[in-house]
């Protein structure tokens, strides 16, 4: 390198030197992405390694909400077989309640034939007609 007003320039005692060297770096990575998209290589390991382990760990996300969801649906079901059963105990109690009261309605009324009968028949055993 030339000498200017009496002092030697070289690259060791350049003060920009960090920032050739940075540029330099800069320019060797910049080839490097270039090369890297010209061959197909649209990423390099340490990004694939990233978006792979961002991968897991949503699929490690999505699987527990999805144990979740699956959790709610068993107790979705689980629940409605319990009120179909609920449900199905009070018709059934209602099906019985019917029928006791209208066993009860129809013994009334048996009793009031039956009496009715024994009043007419007792009614015409005094008469003397039986």
């Amino acid at each position: 390198m030339g000498e200017k007003n009496g002092h030697s320039h070289n690259m060791e005692s350049c003060h920009f030197k960090d920032k050739i060297d940075k540029n330099s770096d800069r320019s060797k990575d910049n080839k490097r992405k270039i090369e890297q998209l010209m061959s197909g290589d649209w990423y390099s390991n340490q990004q694939l390694f990233e978006m792979i382990q961002d991968l897991t760990s949503h699929l490690t996300e999505f699987n527990g909400k999805f144990d979740k969801y699956n959790g709610l649906i068993e107790k979705y079901q689980n629940h409605e077989d319990r009120l179909d059963k609920i449900e199905e105990s009070k018709t059934e109690e209602t099906g019985k309640k019917k029928a006791k009261d209208r066993l009860m309605d129809n013994i009334a009324w048996i009793i009031a034939v039956v009496s009715s009968a024994a009043t007419f028949v007792l009614t015409m055993a005094q008469l003397g007609v039986i």
